[in-house]
């Protein structure tokens, strides 16, 4: 995926101005209904973007890692999203003044193509889960999720590749399924040997089976080149 080249000498003007707020796993980072003044960098961690129904179940809408931005509907806009953002694990978070960032967007053509870029790439991994919730079984969108977490944030270590630990009430949460059936899916594909499901991260010992529980001719957004070696 595209990354932001840090030592641009934009973007490390916009650096000076930022300010490191770290998060706990659980906290709550940004409510739908706030008027912030600063843009929200991730720069370790991850952190949903979710809503609540009347029953009080969840639905993850978008999973945020290092480099992504959020909430620029507000920022850009000043148009409110109906999610509020929370860490899924420890995480840090940059936050830039938004007339500082405005700024820069105006006036420097590198940092706005960079930003179009990274709005570009969020787009497109939100048009892959909203593919994922059309598949029918459970089965079939608990793989196209691992795969997309997998070319979203995998590290690949010979054959294996591993994402980072996200609870299984979170992993249904993103589909759409109960957790007892996210636990069911999870032992099943632990049983074939084709991943391990641990405290400290999933481990998919077998892509190429993982993707013919979707079909391998399937295409999943950036699956093929962004897994990181």
């Amino acid at each position: 995926m595209f990354a932001i080249d840090l030592n641009h000498p934009d973007v490390v003007a916009i650096q000076k101005h930022a300010k490191l707020v770290r998060y706990k796993k659980g906290a709550i980072i940004l409510r739908s209904f706030e008027e912030t003044t600063n843009l929200h960098i991730v720069i370790n961690g991850l952190v949903k973007a979710y809503s609540t129904n009347y029953r009080g179940e969840e639905s993850i809408s978008t999973i945020y890692g290092p480099d992504n931005i959020f909430p620029l509907a507000w920022i850009i806009n000043r148009q409110h999203l109906p999610v509020d953002w929370a860490a899924m694990t420890d995480c840090e978070i940059a936050l830039v003044p938004q007339t500082v960032f405005l700024k820069f967007m105006k006036n420097s053509p590198d940092v706005s193509y960079a930003i179009m870029q990274k709005i570009l790439e969020q787009f497109t991994m939100f048009g892959a889960h909203i593919v994922n919730l059309e598949y029918k079984f459970a089965r079939e969108r608990l793989a196209y999720r691992l795969l997309m977490l997998a070319a979203k944030f995998g590290k690949r270590k010979g054959d294996q590749v591993t994402i980072p630990h996200i609870s299984q009430q979170d992993l249904g949460a993103t589909i759409n399924i109960s957790r007892e059936v996210t636990n069911k899916e999870v032992a099943r594909l632990e049983r074939r040997g084709v991943i391990t499901y641990a405290s400290d991260g999933i481990v998919i010992h077998d892509m190429k089976r993982l993707h013919q529980e979707i079909g391998e001719d399937t295409i999943v957004p950036y699956l093929n080149d962004q897994v990181e070696s």
